[in-house]
């Protein structure tokens, strides 16, 4: 099936608020998907396993779509301005894409809105498919194809004159367009990204190690973070900005125009630590944070990611209360495990009694491990 004025699309996108629009054609992108295979046996994924299932399918539009002929990428900034002030009470940093409502849900909706344009303009027998980051679909990849950007050395899609706060999306579609020309590459002999890494994640360019990275470790990962890295992660709750914080390309960027990606929104810049650890139900926790994106690293994990944060910002003892419920009364063993280390951090007489008043009680061996090993600290 073929179709005229591919300036058409562009039109309907940017109605819809997307900002930029790119085309490709639905063939494999064989080079990304051998990338993606070498990048999983080399154990960058670390526990992402999903990533892992059927990874050539990842690169083959068609398998998401066999009736596709090409991809259009899309485009939206997330960027809000210059980091707020922290609050006046101890607070933890989330990462900028998630200050506001869950972009999966407000892209889905207007993606609807999109396909449901293309038909108008093209006809019913447009046949399309939404993906929107959680599909098995290598998006940046063909993002990059179709000229939205280029992917930088610290992984993330760049484009010139707008920088790396992007949302992205596709749609699969029976048209046929010609395909918009990709950009160089622009990094130049920058490495930026890599010195503003605290854990080494990004030393080799162009290549993340998931096992290093604090956004892996504060969102994907289930269980407890190496013991090495928590030191390193700094105030980061949830996600971390720090490769594209330094990178030239974000020196100036526009803000977004979606308000549902302001942070009135959402969670915003910082969350009180005192209240992260005060979450003891999920009931509790997804009422605090439904339709954002926080919820994506569940209950325990940003109370075990606000253990470390407090630990790491010197407020064990401001937070010691919260930190010892945690430690005695928190149903995961994970929250229960990070506490125990934060107190173990303060190396004083208070958080090392906390530590011994509760070592008879703990059922699991992995935290008394853990509390053994935090009251044998010295800071």
């Amino acid at each position: 099936m073929n179709a005229a004025d591919p300036e058409a699309i562009r039109e309907a996108a940017g109605t819809l608020g997307f900002e930029f629009v790119g085309v490709t054609g639905a063939d494999p992108a064989a080079a990304d998907g051998e990338f993606l295979t070498r990048w999983l046996s080399e154990g960058k994924a670390a526990g992402m396993a999903w990533l892992g299932r059927d990874p050539a399918r990842r690169s083959t539009p068609k398998a998401f779509l066999p009736e596709a002929l090409s991809l259009i990428s899309l485009g939206v900034r997330y960027y809000q301005g210059p980091l707020p002030p922290p609050p006046d009470v101890p607070a933890g940093r989330v990462a900028r894409y998630a200050w506001g409502g869950d972009y999966h849900a407000v892209i889905e909706e207007r993606l609807e809105k999109f396909r449901g344009e293309l038909a108008r303009i093209f006809g019913p027998g447009v046949i399309s498919r939404p993906a929107v980051d959680a599909q098995p679909l290598l998006e940046r990849a063909f993002a990059r194809r179709g000229g939205l950007g280029f992917v930088g050395k610290n992984t993330n899609l760049i484009r010139p004159g707008v920088g790396s706060y992007l949302f992205l999306a596709d749609v699969l579609v029976n048209l046929e367009w010609p395909a918009d020309p990709s950009l160089p590459q622009g990094c130049g002999a920058c490495v930026k990204c890599s010195a503003a890494c605290p854990t080494g994640a990004l030393d080799e360019a162009y290549v993340l190690d998931s096992g290093l990275c604090i956004a892996y470790h504060t969102i994907e990962n289930r269980g407890d973070i190496p013991r090495h890295l928590r030191p390193k992660m700094g105030n980061w709750l949830f996600g971390c900005d720090d490769c594209q914080d330094i990178c030239p390309f974000n020196t100036r960027v526009g803000e977004t125009r979606w308000r549902e990606f302001r942070a009135e929104r959402g969670p915003g810049a910082w969350l009180a630590l005192g209240d992260v650890l005060r979450l003891r139900t999920a009931e509790a926790w997804k009422k605090r944070f439904q339709g954002t994106s926080i919820l994506r690293a569940k209950r325990a994990g940003l109370v075990r990611n606000a253990c470390v944060s407090a630990a790491n910002l010197g407020f064990v003892e401001e937070l010691a209360p919260e930190l010892e419920d945690c430690l005695r009364r928190d149903s995961e063993p994970v929250v229960r495990s990070h506490a125990a280390w934060a107190l173990g951090r303060a190396g004083n007489a208070r958080s090392r009694g906390i530590l011994d008043r509760a070592h008879g009680g703990e059922p699991d061996p992995g935290v008394r491990e853990e509390m053994e090993a935090a009251l044998d600290f010295r800071p």
